[in-house]
């Protein structure tokens, strides 16, 4: 049970770092005075979204054979993967037009932001060969800590990093999850 969480916060982890929605966070926290409520709002918004996605994901074990799931669920770890590595474009931060109301702002931007994301996406997939409840508190505690991470450090910590670097390791992690899952059940 344990792995199913650190593989989860591990992967989820390295994909959202750098990924939009923590500029979003970022952005949002640099143009709002207060920041509980851009981490309150961005607590929440990931843990609905990453409750939709287990409990789809819960379904579809529920409902196909095991074999189909596992090979489904390799098959889009890799795409993930890929997609990451090759095909994900640059994204824009997002802007804030006003302080006003900052929870309900930072929290129907993020979750929105998230609805169809990879990491929702592999949400969905993880649920469907873990514990879809370790897998909710796994993603949504990655999640968590890095909005937290991203106001309090801010623009230092993108300083630091190079998102390509994060990138195509988050990609590489998706691809070897997914071979995983094929080979090894």
């Amino acid at each position: 049970m344990l792995d199913h969480f650190l593989s989860t916060f591990f992967a989820i982890g390295l994909a959202e770092l750098g990924d939009k929605t923590q500029f979003a966070v970022l952005a949002l926290s640099a143009k709002c005075h207060k920041k509980a409520p851009v981490i309150l709002a961005a607590i929440i918004a990931f843990a609905l979204a990453n409750a939709i996605a287990v409990v789809l994901g819960s379904i579809f074990s529920f409902a196909l054979p095991t074999n189909v799931i596992k090979i489904a669920a390799g098959a889009l770890f890799i795409l993930v993967g890929l997609h990451t590595l090759f095909l994900n474009k640059q994204e824009k931060e997002e802007e804030v037009k006003s302080d006003r109301n900052v929870f309900i702002s930072a929290f129907t931007m993020l979750f929105l932001m998230e609805m169809g994301d990879k990491t929702q996406f592999a949400n969905m997939l993880f649920a469907t060969i873990y514990n879809p409840l370790l897998v909710m508190l796994a993603a949504t505690l990655a999640m968590s800590l890095l909005a937290i991470l991203a106001v309090v450090v801010g623009k230092k910590l993108f300083k630091h990093l190079n998102a390509r670097t994060i990138k195509t390791i988050s990609g590489l992690l998706f691809i070897i999850v997914g071979a995983a899952v094929l080979f090894f059940g």
